[in-house]
């Protein structure tokens, strides 16, 4: 896949902004302050052009949000992770850093390539419970898994 997958290619010059991939993934992460994420952003739209976040990647791919964390972390998606820190002072006057919640960006373009590659995979193929293709979305898996209340819950009896 490696070869014919449309990966972004990252000059390691924007390392300095977007940062290091790590080990074995196309993770770029880094840290810094809330005035330097703008910067970021603006780099990350320059180089992989349209992202959305991993969420938003399941509508281009079509597979649930934790396969699309899986491919990130398998390196089969790039991702862009900015992490907002800041240093405060404990009531003893210790200096800790905090990490804010991270933002997480995902090419568009290499969403919709996976999305095609699953498609072209999947066509002409049903599932059943035998079948074990590894990803499947959401759907489709509450459906399998459903059983015989088909994703309901039982009703309960009143009591008396």
């Amino acid at each position: 896949m490696a070869d014919s997958f449309p990966f972004i290619k990252v000059d390691p010059a924007d390392y300095k902004i977007l940062g290091k991939p790590d080990p074995e993934t196309r993770i770029h992460r880094r840290e810094g302050s809330p005035d330097q994420i703008e910067e970021w952003a603006d780099k990350v739209f320059q180089v992989a052009g349209d992202c959305v976040s991993p969420g938003g990647g399941i509508w281009y791919a079509d597979v649930s949000r934790a396969g699309i964390y899986k491919a990130i972390n398998e390196g089969r998606l790039t991702a862009f992770g900015f992490h907002i820190t800041t240093i405060s002072r404990s009531v003893f006057g210790f200096k800790r850093k905090m990490r804010d919640t991270p933002a997480i960006l995902i090419p568009v373009s290499e969403c919709k390539a996976w999305g095609k590659i699953i498609r072209e995979k999947t066509k002409n193929k049903t599932l059943t419970l035998d079948d074990n293709p590894g990803w499947v979305d959401e759907r489709t898996y509450r459906k399998l898994e459903a059983g015989p209340l088909l994703g309901k819950y039982p009703k309960r009896k009143p009591k008396k």
